[in-house]
C-alpha cells in the first residue's frame, strides 16, 4: 500500500514540473495538503486519494492518478479561457441561475414528497388493475408449478412421481428429502410464477408451442441418456392475456404513487399560489 502511495505521488511531482513548470508557493486551505496549483486553483491530497481504489496495482494507481490529473489541469486551465473569451457570459450566468433555481425546486419537492405522500394502499392499487387491465397484457406464458431432474439410475421413481404429482404437505417433506441426496436439480415455484422461456432452458427437447404444452397437460415426464425430467404445472397463463395482479402490481405501485405525486405538487404550487396573493405577496402592475 505505501509502495502504491508512494508511485502516485511521484507521479504528481512529475507532472506538476512536466506542465506547470516553477510555481509561486501556494495559499492552500488549512489542515489540507495541496499537490498542484493551478491559477490559484488547488488539487489536494484527498482529492486525488479518493479517485484510487485500494485494490489495484501501483502501476494501474500511477496511471489513475496521472490521468486525473491531467484531466483536472487541462479542465481548469480551459475553463479560464473560456472566461476570457466568452462572449455571452451573461447568457451563461442567465442558464445557471435557472438551473440553480430548478435544482433548489425539485429537491425541495422531492423533500415534501418523502415526508408527506404515503405509498399506494393495497386497495388502491386493486382499483388502478381492475380499470387498467387490458394495459398489463403477458409479453409470454407463464407457470406455476414443480420441476424436478434426477439420474435415470435413481432410486423409487414411481414414488418420485406420485409425489411431485401429489403435491400435498407430506410428498412436499418427502421430496425435499429426496432431492437433497439424489436430484440434480429441482424448482419448486408453486408460489411464484415463472416464464415459460425460463423453465424451456431446462427441458431436454424443444418446445415449439407453449400454448399447446401447457393446455395438454398438468404432468410432464421426459428422458435423455443421463437424466429424467419431471414437470408438475400447477397453473398457467398463456401469452397475450392480462397479467395476474401478483406479476403487475409493482408495476402498478409504481404508476399510482408517480400520479399522486403529480397531483400533490400541482396541489403545493396551487396553495403557493393563492397564498401569495391573499397575503400581498405578489404586486401587480
Amino acid at each position: 500500500m505505501r509502495n502504491k502511495k508512494n508511485i502516485v505521488w511521484l507521479c504528481a511531482i512529475v507532472l506538476i514540473s512536466l506542465c506547470l513548470g516553477s510555481c509561486q508557493e501556494p495559499t492552500s486551505e488549512v489542515g489540507r495538503s495541496p499537490i498542484l496549483e493551478v491559477n490559484g486553483k488547488f488539487l489536494y491530497k484527498d482529492e486525488l486519494e479518493h479517485i484510487v481504489p485500494e485494490n489495484i496495482s501501483p502501476e494501474d494507481s500511477a496511471r489513475l492518478a496521472e490521468t486525473f490529473i491531467r484531466k483536472w489541469v487541462t479542465d481548469n486551465l480551459l475553463y479560464e479561457r473560456a472566461q476570457k473569451n466568452v462572449q455571452n457570459e451573461a447568457e451563461i450566468e442567465k442558464l445557471v441561475d435557472e438551473y440553480r433555481k430548478s435544482l433548489t425546486i425539485h429537491n425541495y419537492l422531492q423533500v415534501l414528497v418523502e415526508q408527506r405522500l404515503r405509498q399506494p394502499s393495497d386497495s388502491d392499487i386493486i382499483v388502478f388493475y381492475d380499470r387498467h387491465k387490458e394495459d398489463f397484457l403477458l409479453p409470454e406464458t407463464i407457470i406455476r408449478g414443480s420441476f424436478l431432474k434426477v439420474p435415470i439410475t435413481a432410486p423409487k421413481l414411481d414414488r418420485v412421481r406420485k409425489s411431485l404429482k401429489s403435491g400435498d404437505i407430506k410428498s412436499l417433506e418427502y421430496l425435499d428429502k429426496y432431492t437433497l441426496q439424489h436430484a440434480a436439480s429441482y424448482d419448486y415455484f408453486e408460489d411464484t410464477w415463472i416464464n415459460f422461456s425460463e423453465f424451456q432452458k431446462n427441458w431436454p427437447s424443444v418446445i415449439d408451442n407453449s400454448k399447446l404444452f401447457v393446455e395438454g397437460g398438468s404432468f410432464y415426464e421426459t428422458v435423455d441418456s443421463a437424466y429424467i425430467y419431471m414437470l408438475k404445472i400447477n397453473d398457467y397463463c398463456l401469452a397475450k392475456t392480462v397479467a395476474p395482479l401478483e406479476i403487475a402490481q409493482d408495476k402498478i405501485r409504481g404508476i399510482v404513487f408517480n400520479q399522486k405525486k403529480i397531483e400533490y405538487i400541482r396541489r403545493v404550487e396551487e396553495d403557493i399560489f393563492k397564498d401569495a396573493v391573499e397575503n400581498g405577496v405578489i404586486t401587480f402592475f
